[in-house]
Formats: structure tokens, C-alpha cells, sequence
């Protein structure tokens, strides 16, 4: 007797349950929905005028597009695409500090450390294991090295 009483409250909830999954699986399927027969006029709707809404688009956009909400499209700048007349050679820590070995046409290696200006007028910020990040013209570009 005295495990029954242990278990009463579980034997409770199970057969709770039970009753629950049975009473759901044998209560009867709700009737499919059907349209009204008779609609009540002043429920309807108007009819839409198409003309009067393709018109009434039409003005909404011109006058978003007058309103210049977001600002006049810039075109980009022709920017040139002359290769540069160095090439990396590699990168080289030196303690803590990196530097980026580049090769110049006509010129021995030479290593160079954040805030020098390659040739061509462009400035390292950062030196990275395999990528550079340049000042080039007023913009911070990401330089892959490899």
C-alpha cells in the first residue's frame, strides 16, 4: 500500500494523459468551411477603378521621385587601374613590429613599416599576416598580400 501512495501523484498525471490523447483522438472533426449563402450588401466592397488607381500610383511615385528623399546618385569617379610600378616581396616581423618587404622596378628590396607611403602616394596602416590595409586617396582599402 505504501508505494501506491508513493506513486500516486505519477500514476494521476499518466492517466490524466491517457484521457487527455483519448478524449483528442476521438473528438470529431470540425465541419469544412463553406461561403456564406446570402451576403448582406452592406457588407460588399465598392469595385475598384482601376484607371483612378493606376493614375493615383503613378502621381505617388513622380512625387517621391521629386522629393529626392534619399539624395542625388553620384557616379563613382573614373579611378585609374595603372598597375603600380612596386610588387610585394613579402611580410617580416621584427620583434613586434611588421614590416612589408616590396620590390620596386629598377630597385632593390626595400622594407617598410606602418605609416610609410608606398610609391604612388598611398600610406600602410596596418600590416597583417597576409594582407595590408592602405590610405589610398582618402579611402582605407584592405590590400590582399597573397
Amino acid at each position: 500500500m505504501q508505494t501506491f501512495l508513493d506513486h500516486l501523484g505519477k500514476l494521476t498525471a499518466l492517466a490524466l494523459t491517457l484521457a487527455a490523447g483519448l478524449s483528442w483522438w476521438l473528438a470529431p472533426e470540425p465541419p469544412a468551411w463553406q461561403p456564406a449563402q446570402g451576403q448582406d450588401a452592406s457588407l460588399a466592397l465598392p469595385p475598384v477603378a482601376h484607371s483612378r488607381a493606376e493614375k493615383s500610383a503613378e502621381k505617388s511615385v513622380a512625387a517621391i521621385v521629386a522629393a529626392n528623399l534619399w539624395g542625388s546618385v553620384q557616379t563613382a569617379a573614373a579611378e585609374s587601374l595603372i598597375a603600380p610600378e612596386w610588387r610585394f616581396s613579402g611580410v617580416v616581423a621584427n620583434g613586434q613590429e611588421k614590416l612589408v618587404m616590396i620590390t620596386i622596378e629598377g630597385q632593390s628590396v626595400q622594407a617598410l613599416k606602418v605609416r610609410d607611403q608606398l610609391p604612388g602616394g598611398a600610406t600602410i596602416l596596418r600590416i597583417g599576416d597576409d594582407h595590408l590595409c592602405l590610405l589610398i586617396n582618402g579611402k582605407k582599402r584592405k590590400l590582399d598580400l597573397f
